[in-house]
């Protein structure tokens, strides 16, 4: 098919290229193949989609990461795939922030060295740290943070990353936590709509059955130790 004098950027097919197609499939070998053959439709549009676009919001069907979608995403990246784009299903919603929704930290950390847009935000007006961190998942968190992503951008609740996370979380996961001090994270940052502080969320904590007095305790010494202000 490669080298029989095909049109191997032609629409033809349901208006997708074979680029699309085998992007959609996460068939990282007939990408390679087609861009070796001389294929140039990586930033082409379908349905408002490129390749890039289509492969990655067909992973959301999947049950689970897989080890095609970062070899997928990595020969798109190689073939010069535009990496700040927007999905289709959501047009205001970066791919980026899509893929940090997929909780897959590898595919985070190729398109964030592929220069993909660390600002950017949900609805909401969460930034993407503060989504990872809000559903505990400190590998992509600390993908976005080693790419230098905001460690105190404000949602729009008011809340810091390190805010939201103890704000929302069922159990502390002190290593994600440490990983935002350690990154910068202001631990006496106070919601600029409720007043609340991590103190406070630390103190709730401890009348509830499902973190623990003595999780919460730990975790109160830890905060005190990185600069927490027992007088806020």
């Amino acid at each position: 098919f490669t080298s029989g004098g095909n049109d191997l950027d032609s629409m033809a097919y349901e208006g997708r290229s074979a680029v699309h197609i085998a992007a959609e499939r996460h068939r990282a070998d007939i990408l390679a193949a087609l861009f070796d053959a001389g294929a140039e439709s990586v930033n082409a549009r379908s349905q408002g989609r490129t390749p890039l676009v289509a492969a990655v919001e067909a992973m959301r069907s999947c049950h689970r990461p897989s080890r095609s979608w970062s070899s997928v995403v990595g020969v798109l990246l190689d073939a010069g795939a535009e990496v700040n784009v927007f999905t289709a299903t959501r047009p205001r919603l970066t791919l980026l922030a899509y893929v940090v929704k997929l909780q897959d930290a590898e595919l985070v950390r190729l398109m964030c060295a592929a220069g993909a847009d660390l600002s950017a935000k949900y609805f909401s007006g969460q930034s993407l740290l503060g989504k990872a961190v809000e559903r505990g998942d400190a590998e992509v968190g600390k993908v976005l943070l080693r790419h230098g992503a905001d460690v105190d951008a404000r949602d729009g609740f008011g809340d810091t990353p390190l805010l939201r996370t103890l704000r929302y979380m069922k159990t502390l996961n002190r290593g994600l936590i440490s990983e935002l001090v350690r990154s910068g994270a202001d631990v006496n940052a106070v919601n600029s709509i409720d007043g609340s502080t991590a103190l406070t969320h630390l103190l709730d904590m401890s009348n509830e059955r499902w973190v623990g007095a003595e999780e919460t305790k730990r975790m109160l010494e830890a905060m005190l130790d990185w600069g927490l202000d027992p007088n806020q």
